[in-house]
């Protein structure tokens, strides 16, 4: 997948294009796994002051630009909103694994059908346990 022009992203969702803006989404783009605010912060503390980081966070996350992912971390995580993918998270030295599986999409589109009075919008999966380096560790 290519990268998509960025300005043109920001402007077709109402925003200013930005330097702030334009650094966090060039950020998150380049990586493969959501990223922790802290690292985020720490990256881009020459463009964005803390309190803006956040707001743009928020404001992208309400637009679906990005995404906050719960790694269970103590702290929010952050990614692209590229494809939809879920993540496996290892407990034990935190390493997290994109997952991308058509049966389990299936397999959440069939639950979602038969839970009555509900209709699915959306949905976050993230699996928790122990990598295979943890485990051969222990």
């Amino acid at each position: 997948m290519s990268q998509p022009n960025f300005k043109e992203v920001l402007q077709g969702a109402g925003f200013k294009a930005t330097p702030g803006r334009l650094a966090l989404l060039e950020l998150l783009w380049v990586q493969d796994k959501p990223m922790p605010v802290p690292m985020i912060e720490e990256k881009l503390k020459r463009v964005l002051n803390p309190v803006t980081l956040y707001r743009a966070l928020e404001a992208l996350e309400a637009a679906d630009i990005v995404q906050r992912v719960d790694l269970q971390h103590r702290h929010a995580h952050y990614e692209m909103s590229k494809t939809h993918h879920h993540h496996a998270v290892c407990t034990s030295c935190g390493t997290v694994e994109n997952i991308h599986s058509d049966e389990l999409e299936e397999m959440i589109q069939k639950v979602g059908k038969k839970v009555s009075r509900f209709t699915l919008s959306a949905h976050s999966l993230e699996l928790f346990g122990s990598c295979n380096t943890c485990v051969t560790a222990a």
